[in-house]
C-alpha cells in the first residue's frame, strides 16, 4: 500500500487500484475496512508524513526532500535549466546528484503487477536523464571520463541510438576517430541484421562529422584530478551486512582529530572487497573530492610495495611523473599534501599488515581510510574494525535468490537450503555457486546441490570463469610459517566441529601452552574462528568447512595422509581418557548395555586437570564434539574406538534426553561394527537405539528392536546385553499390552542374570520390570512386595537413579491400594530424585502419576496444571502415549466443567491413537470415560453401547480404583466443591 501511494505521491489512488494492487483481482469482502487499517498503522509509523483520504481514494502528500523520486525529478529540472544558460560543467554535476538517487529498481524488492508500466516509465526516464547528463558531460569538455561510462551503458543498451551517437563522439573527442566510425560501423550492422532498419539521421549526422574531422577534441575545463573516483562498480544486489555498515559509516563520518582508519578483515572468500567497495560508493556524497581504490595484493606472494604504490597514486592525483619523489618519504609527503584539506576517501584493498601501509594514510581528518585484509591488522590504531563472518542461512539465502531468481528458489527451497550449507555463507562460494546455476537453467537446484555434496569434488565445482574458491583460499597458506601450515593442515582433521585447546593439543601432539601460540597466530590470520567460552569456561575455536577441506587436501598432496591419520587417533585417544573421566562424575540414568573401561591413574591424574570437578558441565560443553569425533571414527572404520567412546557418553546424554544424538552416534556405531563383521559390539548400539525408539514414544518399535536384540545377545551369549534387553523386553510388554505373566518370567530371568554377573544394579532394575508386570496382572499386593525390596536395595547401593525409577513404578501400586496419600509422597520423592540425576523423561513420568495423587487428594487444580505441563513436554520430545494419557486426563476435567460436548472430539481421537498403538488396559480406561462424556452430553444410547464396549478387563478391584481416580475428574466441579 505505502509503496502504490508513494509511486503516485500527491495524487489520489483509488480504493479499488489500491485494492488490485494488495490482491490482485480476488479482493476480500472486508477490503475497504482492511485499507482503512492498514493506513492508521502507516499514520502511526510514518510521523511527518501527510495521508489524506477522500471519496473513494488515498493520497500521501510529500515535499521533496522527503521522497526520493521527487527530489529527483527536482534536481533534473535544475540541471536542465542550466544546461539550457550554458552552464555544462553544472548541469553535468545537478545531473549526476538526480541520478546518485538510484539505487536498483523502484520497489524491487516487491512484486506488484498494477505498478510495473509505472516502473518502466520511471526506468525509461532514468535512462534519458542519464543520456542528458552524458551530452552535459561532453559539452563540458569531459570526454575521456565519459568513454569507459559509454562503452558500459552501450553494452547494457546496445540499440540504444541516443547512447552510440554519445560514445563515437567521446571517442573521437579523446582522438580515437578509428574506433568512433568502428561504433558505428558495428551498431548499423546489428541494427540491419536484427531490425532491418538503418541508423536514425541525427547518428548518420554524427557519423558524417566524423568521418570529415569535423568534431574537434575536447577541451576539459577541469582544473585539476579531483573530484576523482577508482571504486570498482558496487554490487547490484548486496546482501546483508547492514548492522556492520551502519557501524563502519558511523567511525568514518563522525567527528575526528586525526585521520579515521577502520579495518575489515576476515577469512577467504568473506567479502571483504565487496563490503568495503558497497561501503565507499554509500559514502561517495561525504567525499566528495573523490575515492581512491589501491590493491595491496597482501595475500599473494608478492604484495605491493608501498614505494610504488605512492609512484602510482601520485601519478593518478595529477602529478607529472617527473616531479614524483625518488624517496618513500618524500613520495609519501607530496601524498599526503595532495590529499591537504581534501575529502578523500582511500580504500586499501587486501593488506598483508600495519607495515605495508602506513605511509598511504593521508595526514588530514577531512579524508579517511578502509582497510581490507585476511589479518586482523590489531597493531594499527583505528576508529573501528570488524572481522567479517560468512553470511548467515537466510542472508545467503537472499543472495542466491537475488542472482538465480526467487522462483528457482521457492521451487526447491530444501535443495537451496543444501546449496547454502556447502557453500557455508561464503559469498564467494555464494557468487561462483549461483553463476553456474545462471550458466545452466537447464540444471536443478537439486542436481546441484548433489553434485557439492560431496567434499572431494565440492571445490572442483565451485569454480567458473576466473573465480575459484580452491585458488582463493589457498592463498591463506602463504603467509603462514611452515610449523603454523603444517598444524592449520592437522587441524583440519578435527572435523566438522567446534572445538576447545585440549583437542588441538591432542591432534598437533604438543602441551597446551604451545598450542595457545599456534592458535593466537591461527586467529589473527583469520584461519581458525573464535567461538567464544562454553559453559565450562573453555574458549572455542572452529575452522570454516571450505577452509578445512582446503587444508585437508594439501596435507595429504604433500604426503601427510598417515600424518593425519595419527592426529586423529591422539584426538581420539585423548577425547575418550577425557569423556571417561568426565562419566564418572554423571549419577547412572539406566542400566548400560556396554562394557566400559576405566582410564589408568597416571594417564587420570594428567588428564584430570582439563575436566572440572562437575563432569556434567564439561559434558555440556563438549558432547557435541565427543559425538563428532565418535562418528568420524565411525566413518574412518575404527569402530571399536567409537564403540569405547560411545559408551562413556551414552549415560550423558541418555540423562538429558538428547534423542536425536542417541540415534545418530549409536546408528554410526552400529552401522560401522556391522561394517566390520563385529556382530557382538553391534548389539549394544542396537539396544540403545531400540530405547531411542522408547524415549520416542513409539512403543512398538522398542518392542520389536528389544525383541530382535534379546534373540542376537542369547544366541551371541552377550549376557549384559541380553539382561538389559529382557528388562525392556518386560517392561514394554507390561506398558502397551497390559498384564502378561510373559513379561514376569522375562523380568525374572533377567533378575538371574544379573546375579550371574555380579551386577545388583542390573538386578535391581528387573525386580522393578517385575513389578511393574505384576501390577498390570492386577496382583498389586505382590508387586509392592518386590517393589520394596527393589527400592530398599537401590538405596543401599547408593544408586538415585534406580530409587527414582522404582518410586515411578511405585507410587501407582500405591494409588491402586487406595494408600494416596503415600502415593503423593512417593511420587514427590521420585521427582526430586531423577530431578537431581538430570533424567527429565523420568521427572515428567512421575510427574504424571504425582498428577493423579493431586487429584485422588483432592488438589484437582493443581493436578490440571501437571497434566498440561507434563503433555507440553511429551508432545515436544515426540511421545505420542503420553501425550495422549494427559490429554485423556484434562478430556475428562472438561466433562466436569461442563465441556462434555467439546470433550466428545478430543476423548473419540485419543481412543482411535490407543487403538493403534495396541493397550488394552488404556483403551478399556477410555472407553470407561467416553461412556460417562456421551451420557453428560445427553446421547444415552450412545453411552450404553460404550459401556458394553469397554466390558470388564478382569484385572480386579485394585485394578478399578485406578480409573475410578480418572473419573473424578468428570465429576461436576461445583458439586464437588459443595461435597
Amino acid at each position: 500500500m505505502l509503496a502504490m501511494l508513494l509511486m503516485n505521491a500527491n495524487r489520489f489512488v483509488s480504493a479499488d487500484r489500491l485494492a488490485t494492487a494488495l490482491w490482485n483481482d480476488a479482493p476480500p469482502q472486508s477490503h475497504v475496512s482492511n485499507l482503512h487499517t492498514y493506513l492508521s498503522r502507516l499514520r502511526q509509523a510514518l510521523h511527518g508524513i501527510q495521508l489524506e483520504t477522500a471519496a473513494g481514494g488515498y493520497r500521501v502528500t510529500a515535499a521533496e526532500p522527503d521522497l526520493d523520486l521527487l527530489l529527483f525529478r527536482s534536481l533534473v529540472g535544475t540541471a536542465r535549466r542550466q544546461a539550457e544558460l550554458g552552464n555544462q560543467a553544472e548541469a553535468a554535476t545537478g545531473y549526476r546528484t538526480a541520478l546518485d538517487l538510484w539505487r536498483g529498481r523502484p520497489v524491487e524488492d516487491l512484486t506488484i503487477p498494477v505498478l510495473l508500466p509505472q516502473i518502466t516509465g520511471l526506468e525509461q526516464e532514468q535512462l534519458a536523464v542519464t543520456e542528458e547528463w552524458l551530452d552535459a558531460e561532453l559539452a563540458a569538455g569531459r570526454a575521456a571520463e565519459m568513454v569507459s561510462e559509454l562503452t558500459t551503458l552501450t553494452g547494457l543498451h546496445p540499440l540504444r541510438e541516443r547512447l552510440r551517437g554519445q560514445l563515437m563522439l567521446a571517442l573521437a573527442q579523446v582522438g580515437r576517430r578509428a574506433d568512433a566510425l568502428e561504433a558505428y560501423t558495428t551498431f548499423r550492422s546489428a541494427l540491419v541484421e536484427e531490425l532491418g532498419v538503418e541508423p536514425g539521421l541525427e547518428l548518420q549526422r554524427t557519423h558524417g562529422e566524423i568521418l570529415r574531422g569535423e568534431v574537434t577534441p575536447a577541451v576539459s575545463n577541469r582544473p585539476s584530478a579531483f573530484p576523482i573516483c577508482q571504486l570498482p562498480a558496487d554490487i547490484p544486489a548486496f546482501t546483508g551486512r547492514t548492522a556492520v555498515l551502519e557501524r563502519l559509516e558511523q567511525a568514518l563520518t563522525g567527528a575526528h582529530s586525526a585521520t579515521p582508519v577502520v579495518v575489515v578483515s576476515g577469512p577467504p572468500g568473506v567479502g571483504k572487497t565487496a563490503l568495503a567497495v558497497h561501503l565507499a560508493h554509500g559514502l561517495r556524497d561525504r567525499f566528495p573530492d573523490g575515492q581512491v581504490f589501491v590493491p595491496m595484493a597482501g595475500a599473494s606472494t608478492t604484495p605491493r610495495d608501498q614505494r610504488d604504490v605512492l609512484a602510482e597514486l601520485l601519478h593518478n592525483l595529477g602529478v607529472a611523473g617527473s616531479a614524483v619523489p625518488d624517496s618513500i618519504e618524500a613520495r609519501a609527503a607530496a601524498y599526503r599534501a595532495q590529499l591537504a584539506d581534501r575529502r578523500v576517501l582511500v580504500l586499501l584493498d587486501d593488506a598483508r599488515d600495519p607495515a605495508q601501509i602506513r605511509q598511504l594514510i593521508p595526514g588530514t581528518p577531512g579524508c579517511a581510510v578502509v582497510v581490507t585484509g585476511r589479518n586482523r591488522l590489531s597493531c594499527l590504531d583505528t576508529a573501528g574494525s570488524t572481522v567479517l563472518e560468512p553470511l548467515s542461512d537466510n542472508e545467503a539465502r537472499v543472495m542466491l535468490s537475488a542472482a538465480v531468481g526467487a522462483a528457482r528458489i521457492t521451487a526447491e527451497t530444501h535443495a537451496a537450503d543444501r546449496i547454502v550449507a556447502a557453500c557455508g555463507g561464503l559469498p564467494l562460494a555464494l557468487r561462483i555457486a549461483s553463476a553456474r546455476l545462471v550458466g545452466r537453467p537447464d540444471w536443478t537446484l537439486r542436481s546441484f546441490a548433489e553434485r557439492i555434496r560431496d567434499e572431494g569434488r565440492r571445490l572442483d565445482e565451485l569454480s567458473v570463469s576466473d573465480l575459484h574458491v580452491r585458488a582463493s583460499l589457498a592463498l591463506s597458506f602463504e603467509g603462514l610459517t611452515e610449523p603454523d601450515r603444517r598444524a592449520f593442515q592437522l587441524l583440519s582433521a578435527l572435523g566438522l566441529i567446534d572445538f576447545a585447546c585440549w583437542a588441538a593439543a591432542a591432534v598437533l601432539g604438543q602441551p597446551e601452552s604451545q598450542v595457545d601460540a599456534v592458535i593466537d597466530r591461527l586467529v589473527n590470520a583469520n584461519l581458525l574462528e573464535p567461538r567464544g567460552v562454553d559453559v565450562a569456561g573453555q574458549p572455542r575455536y572452529r575452522l570454516h568447512d571450505l577452509l578445512r577441506i582446503v587444508a585437508h587436501e594439501r596435507a595429504v598432496a604433500e604426503g601427510g595422509q598417515s600424518e593425519l591419520e595419527a592426529a586423529f587417533h591422539r584426538l581420539i585417544g585423548t577425547a575418550t581418557a577425557l569423556t571417561t573421566i568426565a562419566d564418572s562424575s554423571v549419577a547412572r540414568n539406566s542400566v548400560s548395555p556396554w562394557h566400559t573401561s576405566e582410564v589408568g591413574s597416571e594417564a587420570r591424574a594428567a588428564l584430570a586437570v582439563r575436566v572440572p570437578h562437575d563432569g556434567v558441565t564439561w559434558l555440556a560443553a563438549e558432547h557435541g564434539t565427543i559425538l563428532a569425533i565418535a562418528l568420524r571414527a565411525c566413518d574412518l572404520g575404527l569402530h571399536t574406538a567409537a564403540a569405547r567412546l560411545s559408551a562413556h557418553l551414552t549415560n550423558y546424554l541418555y540423562s538429558g534426553a538428547w534423542i536425536a544424538h542417541l540415534n545418530r552416534l549409536h546408528s554410526g556405531v552400529r552401522q560401522a561394527a556391522l561394517d566390520a563383521g563385529d556382530e557382538r559390539l553391534a548389539l549394544p548400539a542396537a539396544y540403545m537405539l531400540a530405547s531411542v525408539h522408547a524415549l520416542r514414544g513409539d512403543r512398538a518399535a522398542a518392542l520389536q528392536g528389544l525383541t530382535e536384540c534379546a534373540a542376537d545377545a542369547d544366541r551371541l551369549g552377550e549376557l549384559r546385553v541380553l539382561g538389559c534387553s529382557l528388562i525392556g523386553r518386560a517392561f514394554w510388554m507390561s506398558v502397551t499390552g497390559g498384564g502378561s505373566e510373559e513379561a514376569v518370567r522375562l523380568s525374572e530371568r533377567s533378575a538371574g542374570l544379573f546375579c550371574q554377573l555380579g551386577d545388583p544394579v542390573g538386578e535391581v532394575s528387573a525386580r522393578r520390570a517385575m513389578g511393574l508386570a505384576l501390577t498390570e496382572l492386577g496382583r498389586v499386593d505382590e508387586a509392592a512386595e518386590v517393589l520394596e525390596r527393589a527400592c530398599a536395595t537401590a538405596r543401599e547401593l547408593s544408586e538415585p537413579f534406580l530409587v527414582g525409577l522404582i518410586l515411578n513404578t511405585y507410587a501407582p501400586v500405591l494409588l491402586n491400594q487406595g494408600e494416596y496419600l503415600k502415593a503423593k509422597e512417593a511420587a514427590e520423592e521420585g521427582v526430586t530424585v531423577l530431578s537431581r540425576v538430570g533424567n527429565r523423561v523420568g521427572v515428567e513420568t512421575m510427574r504424571s502419576i504425582l498428577g493423579l495423587a493431586e487429584v485422588a487428594v483432592g488438589n484437582r487444580d493443581r493436578a490440571l496444571s501437571i497434566f498440561r505441563q507434563v503433555r507440553g513436554y511429551f508432545d515436544q520430545i515426540g511421545d505420542e502415549l503420553m501425550v495422549i494419557l494427559m490429554t485423556r486426563n484434562l478430556a475428562a476435567a472438561m466433562v466436569g466443567e461442563g465441556q462434555a460436548r467439546g470433550a466428545l472430539p478430543i476423548m473419540r481421537d485419543c481412543l482411535a491413537v490407543l487403538r493403534r498403538i495396541g493397550s488394552p488396559r488404556r483403551i478399556h480406561e477410555m472407553q470407561v470415560l467416553l461412556a460417562v462424556a456421551l451420557e453428560r452430553a445427553g446421547h444415552l444410547d450412545e453411552a450404553e453401547l460404550a459401556r458394553a464396549e469397554a466390558g470388564d478387563p478382569g484385572l480386579g478391584a485394585t485394578y478399578d480404583r485406578r480409573i475410578q481416580i480418572v473419573l473424578t475428574l468428570t465429576e461436576p466441579v461445583a458439586l464437588r466443591a459443595s461435597a
